[in-house]
């Protein structure tokens, strides 16, 4: 065993991936994959636009899509960033009915009753409607 690769009660898992963001705001993000598993970076569903990285997990019968973004507490996107989403959502679900889709992100946002912030900006208005709408919250 080398020394990456890292023993579970899972299974072996092997990074894969380690990949940032070539776009002002980097971000990046290890993947840990089991080695009867199969991952692999989605560019088709990236967006030149927006600091975000997808990947497709295979194992078994799942698939999963995942993606991690960074987004600015300044940035201009939010609304940009959430209507992508919801479009690529409905492209993945369409390809695979039963994929689940995870976010990972810092999205710099602040609400006061969701997030127990001292106050509520506006792009966390924005992420707090896409989450309502999707019953994670």
């Amino acid at each position: 065993m080398s020394l990456l690769e890292e023993v579970s009660p899972l299974g072996t898992f092997l990074p894969i991936n380690s990949e940032c963001i070539a776009a002002p705001n980097t971000a990046g993000y290890c993947i840990f994959v089991r080695n009867d598993s199969t991952c692999s970076r989605t560019y088709t569903l990236e967006y030149s636009e927006l600091s975000i990285i997808w990947h497709r997990l295979n194992s078994h019968s799942l698939t999963k899509s995942i993606c991690a973004v960074q987004l600015s507490s300044n940035s201009s996107g939010f609304s940009k960033f959430f209507d992508y989403l919801t479009s690529i959502e409905e492209d993945i679900l369409f390809l695979y009915p039963f994929a689940e889709i995870t976010i990972l992100g810092d999205f710099n946002v602040h609400h006061q009753p969701w997030l127990s912030s001292p106050f509520t900006n506006h792009p966390s208005e924005i992420a707090f409607n896409f989450a309502i709408l999707r019953d994670l919250v």
